[in-house]
């Protein structure tokens, strides 16, 4: 019997972050108010927000002290919540700001959201442990300066005992399996919270680079890896990959918390050799040249603080 091929979930929404530099102008806001026109003349919806996290009907642009060089300003651009049938509206986002003469550089990411409240709560242990066990593959796609842990917004999973994680999570299913009171994702979520400031020391669970402290404000998973990019190609791919990664996690049972190959990786995620869509064939051809480059021609030449406009074409 054939095996079923890799398909696009259309009905599970997403968003995307894309963090970005502009030239500096008179000022700031004169600054986002020619981007946003930008925009809007490309033919998407949107606003300068300053500074919210309100999900908007539109696209909305937004500070982020985070992301600075010398002689830019550093924003933010944010999607509405999409389906994978408005992909077209990232890709022009992206290719707006190119035009305009946006850039990134080394301090800037792409941070995906993807809508999990179907997760049941063993769910949430799985996404951790198939992410933790493919993380040094996927490092090998993303900029230097993202891998491992050397970025502090995006740390790495290796110090989160996952092992202990999901007894924590068990524990709590079955202190309360003979209560009238069921355990909710939130409780379970509190836990996995707990761990990661505990694992880490940390008062902000968020900065891994996947971040489960988003259901609880917006009922998604965020994926804080990939590099900034304005490359449509690259974006698009990293989106495809990281809902393979959510779906898989539903329907597998349990990974091995240990280094994977890259065709281990991609056979997990059903997603390098039954690619028949479109849409997956290209982001399974995007990370299959990724992985056949030299290091040098991945980084482009490009120092870590070196402004640019399209890593990894």
């Amino acid at each position: 019997m054939a095996k079923p091929q890799a398909t696009i979930n259309y009905t599970r929404t997403f968003g995307v972050e894309i963090e970005f530099l502009y030239p500096e102008g008179y000022s700031m806001n004169i600054s986002a108010e020619e981007i946003v026109e930008a925009l809007t003349d490309a033919g998407l919806l949107a606003s300068w927000e300053h500074y919210t996290h309100t999900v908007m009907r539109g696209w909305k642009l937004v500070t982020d002290g985070s992301v600075y060089e010398n002689g830019y300003d550093g924003f933010e651009l944010v999607s509405p919540v999409l389906t994978w049938n408005r992909i077209d509206e990232v890709e022009l986002a992206l290719k707006t700001l190119a035009e305009i003469g946006c850039v990134i550089n080394t301090r800037c990411g792409i941070h995906v959201h993807h809508d999990v409240t179907d997760y049941q709560i063993m769910d949430f242990v799985r996404v951790y442990e198939l992410y933790s066990s493919c993380e040094e593959e996927i490092d090998n796609c993303v900029h230097p300066t993202r891998r491992k842990n050397k970025n502090n917004f995006c740390k790495s999973l290796k110090r989160l005992n996952i092992l202990k994680l999901r007894e924590r999570v068990q524990d709590l299913e079955k202190q309360y399996s003979e209560s009238t009171y069921r355990v909710t994702i939130s409780d379970a979520i509190g836990v996995m919270l707990n761990q990661i400031r505990s694992d880490y020391e940390t008062d902000s669970p968020r900065y891994l680079k996947l971040n489960v402290d988003s259901f609880r404000s917006y009922g998604t998973l965020e994926f804080r890896h990939f590099h900034g990019s304005l490359d449509p190609v690259a974006v698009k791919s990293w989106i495809l990959l990281t809902q393979r990664i959510v779906e898989t996690a539903k329907t597998q049972n349990r990974f091995h918390l240990k280094q994977k190959s890259w065709i281990d990786l991609t056979f997990l995620l059903r997603f390098l050799r039954r690619g028949a869509i479109p849409e997956i064939a290209a982001a399974r051809k995007y990370f299959d040249n990724l992985r056949r480059e030299s290091e040098a021609a991945r980084i482009r030449g490009y120092g870590e603080e070196a402004v640019y406009q399209i890593v990894f074409n």
